[in-house]
């Protein structure tokens, strides 16, 4: 017997699916339903599922978001995607191997979806790399982030903070942190990722390692050969270095003349 959670906002949808898994599938028992992110997360921690059956359009964190911090479990499930999205995005899911079921849901072809998911459970290795495709070829999320998923280091439960409230990002390697009431905590993203996601109003790139939120900016240092200093308004009074590669920009972002 399989398990199976589902993720959708809407309780009508979350029923429907409810419903044609039973009626589809006697391999797959439903153990869990959670209507936005955070929650899902911490019910797939919990109860450990084969598969997620997972609706992309949610408020806050959409689901390639909640993706993204899925695949970063130690054991993640197979993701299936739930989406009324425009032909592009299907596109972008079929390119990379991904099943996804449309809204409404069909049930000859949500049937065939359960086959053929089943099939996949044991290649852990190639849904990692099908996911990683996925994010390459259809950037998680498409509107601006206004909230964002982060770990305290050394803890597994996540927290959900405002991006308003962040100092500053920043990437050590292949990691990235953001900084909040003098605290790192860990995302799961890239500061290329998180350009893109961000207001240019309130975040700009100063350093090939800092993201900061305009802002939280206290106080801007002059340095040399147009380098400056920047003294954030965080507890640790934080000093992140603006380089000479990102001055034009950072100046140009804060207005400075």
């Amino acid at each position: 017997m399989y398990t199976a959670i589902i993720v959708d906002d809407e309780e009508p949808a979350r029923e429907e699916l409810n419903t044609l898994i039973r009626e589809e599938s006697k391999d797959i028992e439903i153990i869990g339903k959670a209507s936005n992110g955070l929650s899902a997360l911490r019910l797939i921690a919990e109860k450990k599922p084969h598969m997620v059956f997972l609706d992309i359009q949610m408020p806050g964190l959409d689901g390639l978001e909640i993706a993204r911090e899925i695949m970063a479990m130690e054991e993640p499930p197979v993701i299936i995607f739930v989406t009324a999205y425009d032909e592009h995005a299907i596109k972008a899911f079929e390119l990379a191997a991904t099943d996804y079921i449309l809204k409404p849901a069909h049930p000859k072809r949500f049937k065939k979806t359960l086959e053929r998911v089943i099939s996949l459970l044991s290649g852990k290795s190639d849904r990692v790399k099908t996911m990683e495709k996925l994010f390459d070829i259809y950037p998680v999320g498409r509107d601006k982030l206004t909230r964002i998923i982060a770990r305290k280091k050394g803890k597994e439960n996540r927290l959900l903070l405002d991006i308003k409230d962040i100092i500053y990002f920043r990437s050590q390697g292949r990691d990235c942190f953001l900084s909040i009431d003098g605290e790192e905590m860990e995302v799961k993203y890239t500061l290329k990722d998180l350009e893109e996601k961000l207001s240019e109003d309130q975040f700009v790139r100063c350093h090939k390692s800092f993201l900061v939120n305009i802002n939280r900016i206290g106080e801007i240092v002059p340095w040399f050969s147009g380098a400056c200093i920047l003294k954030m308004n965080d507890k640790k009074k934080t000093e992140i270095p603006v380089s000479r590669n990102y001055a034009r920009e950072f100046k140009d972002k804060i207005g400075w003349t």
